[in-house]
């Protein structure tokens, strides 16, 4: 909201000298899905912003696996491009799009992080852009083991490779929200998906935004 970037210093950077918004630059969000169709996340003609979809866990609406295939060199899911979710936003109900792209974001959680992230306000006129409302949206879904459970670590580290893999390919810069969090490993630093995402980011021009939990006031 424009509450929350005057709060977080923010609106000062998209005025000279800075000017900044985003544009030319990657957000990469690592949680539940998107609302690909959602109108914060498409240009003023209606194409979509978002370069890829990489859902993990991705079944159709048969329950079945879909058609389209994981990216290269990954072993699960399926990988929906900036074509494909053109396609489908050709379309006006939910459920045609859902023929061409069957991903859902069930929880809605990715959706609204991606929007405080990257939206560019055209569902409200402007007045709920995210931070960087021109940059490029990259999705990762991440997949459950088991129904009802959590992402495992691995997931979390294909995701973070598949976006940064993404990034030096097309020589962009990269910021990787990871806030679909956890309270796995030892907190000090050392823990192997700790590690390995420092190793990964050190790769390419970029900064990665983890959440630190939803504990709150407990122990």
């Amino acid at each position: 909201t424009r509450e929350g970037k005057q709060t977080s210093c923010v609106n000062q950077l998209y005025l000279p000298p800075e000017s900044l918004s985003g544009q030319g630059v990657i957000v990469a969000v690592i949680d539940s899905g998107i609302d690909y169709a959602h109108p914060d996340f498409r240009f003023p003609d209606g194409s979509t912003r978002i370069l890829a979809i990489w859902d993990q866990g991705a079944v159709d609406q048969n329950g079945q696996a879909p058609e389209a295939e994981p990216p290269s060199g990954y072993d699960r899911g399926a990988l929906y491009l900036r074509e494909q979710i053109n396609e489908a936003l050709q379309f006006q109900r939910t459920s045609e799009q859902l023929q061409v792209i069957p991903q859902v974001d069930i929880s809605g959680h990715g959706t609204f992080v991606a929007g405080v992230a990257a939206g560019n306000g055209r569902a409200s006129n402007g007045n709920t852009a995210g931070m960087a409302p021109e940059a490029d949206i990259l999705v990762v879904k991440l997949g459950n083991s088991q129904e009802g459970g959590f992402p495992r670590t691995t997931e979390i580290m294909l995701a973070v490779n598949y976006v940064v893999q993404y990034a030096v390919r097309e020589k962009t810069p990269i910021a990787i929200n990871l806030s679909f969090g956890n309270n796995y490993g030892s907190h000090d630093g050392n823990s192997l998906v700790e590690t390995f995402i420092d190793t990964a980011v050190n790769a390419v021009v970029g900064v990665v935004c983890i959440g630190s939990g939803n504990e709150g006031d407990t122990d």
